[in-house]
């Protein structure tokens, strides 16, 4: 999965912060993704279908608030799927696993680089 940034959201970011509030946001769920992803591994590693689903709107909310919008669509995915205990939720965690470390990944590119976010 490559790095999907919804432009209106940056956009609604930038227009109240600036670029600074950007790359402070990029920053922020940069810092914070590796604990989401480890418990989003644990869980699955266990089927902990409420665990996955925790992990999973943690993860979605916080990828829509940065305008991940790929992320943030399969993370409600795999929430949903463990709500109604579905056990394709397993399955989805583990893409989520994917795309988070794949979007994480993405956002360090971007927060490195000279180009500005979104």
């Amino acid at each position: 999965m490559t790095l999907e940034l919804d432009p209106e959201v940056v956009a609604q970011i930038r227009e109240v912060g600036g670029e600074e509030l950007v790359r402070e946001l990029f920053e922020t769920f940069v810092e914070n993704a590796g604990s989401r992803l480890e418990a989003l591994r644990r869980a699955r590693q266990r089927a902990d279908l409420p665990g996955i689903l925790a992990a999973a709107h943690s993860i979605r909310s916080a990828g829509a608030s940065i305008g991940t919008a790929g992320l943030a669509r399969l993370a409600g995915e795999t929430e949903r799927l463990a709500r109604a205990g579905e056990s394709g939720a397993v399955a989805s965690a583990a893409a989520l696993e994917t795309a988070l470390a794949s979007t994480i990944g993405g956002l360090r590119l971007r927060l490195d680089g000279s180009s500005s976010p979104g």
